[in-house]
């Protein structure tokens, strides 16, 4: 049989890199120019967020698809498909929240 696949979607974390956040560069350097080939998509999907799984793939992320962050952003090449923004006015409720209680540290990175 001949299979006509026009998108491998994998997961990151314990599946396609292994714990030590490595995976085998030449084959999958290999595959992927296999699939580009054949007209595939490489999706990377994964609840991490979008630059932490760019890094895993230096000098790929133009050519492979992310679905990041729970499917909260989403990426195809250069295009930004989806991202799931919350409105400022709820960011700034959550930041006044943490701000008052001594018991919550929080961190945000603004993109």
């Amino acid at each position: 049989m001949n299979y006509d696949i026009k998108m491998v979607a994998v997961d990151v974390d314990g599946t396609f890199v292994h714990s030590d956040h490595t995976y085998d560069v030449p084959r999958f350097q290999r595959i992927l120019s296999r699939m580009k080939e054949a007209g595939c998509r490489f999706v990377v999907a994964s609840g991490n967020q979008y630059y932490q799984l760019r890094d895993l793939f230096p000098g790929y992320s133009d050519a492979l698809s992310f679905v990041a962050e729970n499917g909260a952003f989403v990426k195809d090449g250069k295009e930004l498909v989806f991202t799931a923004d919350m409105p400022k006015s709820v960011v700034d409720a959550v930041i006044d929240v943490c701000r008052v209680s001594g018991n919550i540290k929080f961190c945000m990175s603004l993109q």
